[in-house]
């Protein structure tokens, strides 16, 4: 049955006013989600004494997950607005936390590292929205890597061992590209399935902004020169 819904939505794709507003919507928020960041990450470059160390970096750093730990599990009590502030409030603390990590970059290397991940986030998401494959059998081997280099990443904390946070950066780029392409072919099925809602876009939008995100940063700190 789902098979059937997404063949027919692809012979629809090209004449479906609605999922191309739907789309544009989600593209929108994600957009405006990453100049956000964008701007308080270059706030954050400008002020090296909230990467200095003690309580306010922890707050720096650990504020994006809150926001987010927010949106999952509450999102029902927020009105539509409530929820466009969330994600505003969720990208402005991404930026400050982002600028830890672009602080130490070249701008020539953030530069090149953005332009390499719109490359590779656009392919994907084109494929992914294209395509005829079925891609639901890709999500719990992605949420399985996923988990697995986080815990790697935690680990490496320790550890510091510079060939686990390569190998680890590489994975990100992966999982994160297919996550891409599997997000975009899923918010497709929600749009033909269950129709359209603010929640399915502003959510969406989340989803790919953080894909982005993820692919950004491993691109970065895989072949970004340090100052």
């Amino acid at each position: 049955m789902k098979t059937s819904i997404r063949q027919s939505a692809i012979g629809n794709t090209s004449i479906d006013l609605g999922l191309r507003s739907h789309f544009n919507d989600i593209f929108s928020m994600m957009t405006t989600a990453m100049l956000i960041s964008a701007v308080f990450a270059y706030i954050g470059m400008k002020m090296p004494i909230l990467y200095a160390g003690g309580a306010l970096t922890w707050i720096v750093v650990l504020s994006p997950l809150a926001f987010i730990l927010a949106l999952s599990f509450a999102h029902q009590h927020f009105s539509n607005t409530g929820l466009v502030v969330m994600l505003s409030a969720f990208s402005a603390a991404q930026g400050l936390s982002l600028g830890a990590i672009l602080f130490v970059f070249t701008a020539h290397s953030i530069v090149s590292a953005f332009l390499i991940s719109t490359i590779l986030f656009a392919t994907f998401a084109l494929f992914g929205y294209t395509t005829r494959r079925d891609l639901s059998s890709m999500g719990t081997f992605l949420l399985v890597g996923l988990i697995g280099i986080i815990i790697a990443s935690i680990a490496n904390i320790w550890l510091g061992m510079g060939i686990i946070s390569f190998v680890v950066n590489v994975l990100a780029v992966l999982i994160f590209t297919g996550l891409t392409a599997y997000d975009m072919q899923r918010l497709k099925d929600l749009y033909y399935q269950e129709g359209d809602s603010f929640k399915t876009r502003l959510f969406g939008a989340l989803s790919l902004y953080l894909n982005f995100l993820n692919i950004f940063v491993s691109i970065l700190q895989l072949f970004g020169k340090r100052d």
